[in-house]
């Protein structure tokens, strides 16, 4: 797979990369490694995405560089898709990738529906940014500090800090790799972690004051309305996934245009990648979501009676 990539990289010459809708740190972090390493090896690029660069990751060297919008007269010969299972969660950007002439998908999720010309799907990986170092490892590019501290935000973020079952000593391996490039992990903990306003912990104190938990404790989600403003709603979901007994929660996001945006976490081996499938989503069997029509009481409901029936099982 390595090799038909790098093959592919070598015939073409201009690529658009893009990622999912609402990116997190391992799609922005991948994203700018493999922005910036196809311009050092004098390629054409861009990276494109949906929505705009969170906030929270604009502290990554060359998070500036990621648009939403194409640029006029480029046309791209190859569209490189990352940490992206299924083509739709590209949003309006789904277009360009389609009318790319080659597509090469690179991913780490169980429910990857193979769309691309080239899939490099490893279910393994702890986070894309992992395949993209054994990438460049084959490719012998010395990954530079800059994009060690992306590709180490990357990890980070889509690991839990570690603490997630997509943790290996793989995983730990690299790490060690980046901090050996130049990472200091406390900057970036900092950065992620400890960068909140009063307002956001404000917000987090309203939200969790709705926090609910079934009869038997196994189930516990939050509800974040479409008129709350929260520049990280999908950390709302920690929280109940935090609860002892707890063994599946769900953050409902409510979107505009009666849509509703659910967040699957799971604990003790429960694997909600099949459960978010039944609703036209997928991820991680720890970790996974969807995108459903409706308004956000129903939807609720009818997520709820599903998930609770899917525990029985």
């Amino acid at each position: 797979m390595l090799k038909e990539i790098a093959r592919a990289l070598k015939k073409n010459n201009n690529f658009l990369i893009t990622t999912h809708l609402y990116p997190d740190g391992d799609a922005i972090g991948s994203e700018i490694v493999f922005l910036e390493f196809l311009k050092d090896i004098g390629k054409k690029a861009v990276a494109l995405n949906d929505t705009p660069l969170p906030s929270l990751y604009k502290f990554l060297p060359g998070s500036e560089k990621i648009i939403t919008k194409l640029p006029r007269n480029f046309k791209p010969e190859a569209a490189i898709v990352l940490d992206t299972p299924v083509i739709h969660r590209l949003g309006r950007i789904k277009g360009h990738v389609a009318n790319a002439p080659f597509i090469i998908s690179i991913d780490h999720h169980v429910s990857n529906t193979k769309f691309g010309h080239i899939n490099w799907v490893e279910p393994r990986a702890g986070a894309v940014a992992e395949q993209i170092i054994s990438l460049l490892q084959y490719l012998k590019v010395r990954i530079k500090p800059r994009w060690a501290v992306c590709l180490y935000t990357a990890i980070i973020t889509d690991t839990g800090s570690f603490r997630y079952m997509n943790t290996t000593s793989s995983t730990h391996r690299i790490v060690a790799g980046l901090i050996e490039r130049g990472v200091r992990p406390e900057k970036i903990a900092e950065h992620i972690y400890e960068s909140n306003t009063i307002e956001r912990l404000h917000s987090i104190s309203r939200a969790l004051k709705h926090l609910k938990i079934t009869p038997d404790g196994k189930i516990a989600w939050v509800t974040v309305r479409s008129y709350e403003k929260y520049e990280r709603d999908e950390d709302m979901v920690i929280y109940p996934r935090s609860l002892k007994s707890v063994k599946i929660a769900i953050l409902f996001r409510e979107l505009k245009q009666d849509r509703v945006k659910i967040s699957f976490r799971s604990k003790g081996g429960v694997d909600v990648n099949r459960l978010a499938r039944r609703f036209g989503g997928g991820g991680h069997p720890a970790a996974s979501g969807c995108v459903v029509k409706g308004k956000l009481s129903s939807v609720r409901k009818k997520i709820l009676e599903e998930t609770e029936a899917y525990l029985k099982v």
